[in-house]
């Protein structure tokens, strides 16, 4: 007797969320440039087409994952800003929830936003400045907190320009985690760039 063929199954379609859920990983893991549409959607499980149908184009999947990495993760890392009054206590909270993010939990090491594209191609200009303007944003975020608590701070510290360091601390941080992933010297380097904190307190 000859069997009847199966009916053929339709291609397997994942919601928006799913879809940015596992590129946002790709992406984190492996950069931009380096994760391909091919890689993308065989992790998902589908076809370029229903991937293109849920996002335009690779770059707009990209800042899809930045902007999903920055409400979630990026507000993670800064909350200590609101927490604390006390400018040292504010930013040893914010290095401390960065050295959670960076080699922490079950997602990749290191940062997005931090070291994402800070080498990159031409054709990648546009990309590069939103994550460079991203970076720029949170050293304004901390020069605020720092101008917001200027009393703290002994006569003259220079608050632009120490915020810029805790700007390059946690880029530096972010570099080093994916280097050794090793919260232990996470932890020392942000206890060395504290004391430069402390040197400018006046209490």
């Amino acid at each position: 007797m000859e069997m009847e063929k199966a009916p053929r199954g339709r291609p397997r379609r994942l919601d928006k969320d799913k879809i940015l859920e596992i590129a946002s990983v790709l992406f984190w893991q492996q950069g931009y440039e380096a994760t391909s549409i091919n890689e993308l959607v065989t992790a998902m499980g589908i076809t370029p087409p229903s991937l293109y149908a849920a996002y335009s184009s690779k770059e707009e999947l990209y800042l899809a994952a930045i902007d999903r990495y920055s409400a979630s993760y990026g507000w993670q890392m800064l909350s200590g800003l609101a927490l604390h009054s006390c400018v040292y206590e504010a930013i040893r909270t914010v290095l401390y929830e960065c050295v959670e993010v960076f080699v922490g939990g079950d997602h990749p090491s290191g940062c997005m936003i931090a070291t994402g594209l800070v080498e990159s191609s031409n054709a990648q200009g546009a990309l590069a400045r939103k994550l460079a303007d991203l970076r720029q944003q949170t050293i304004k975020i901390i020069a605020d907190k720092f101008k917001a608590r200027e009393t703290q701070f002994v006569e003259g510290t220079d608050l632009p320009a120490l915020a810029s360091f805790f700007g390059a601390t946690i880029q530096g941080m972010a570099v080093q985690a994916r280097d050794v992933n090793c919260p232990t010297e996470l932890h020392k380097i942000a206890e060395h760039s504290l004391s430069v904190l402390q040197a400018s307190r006046r209490f």
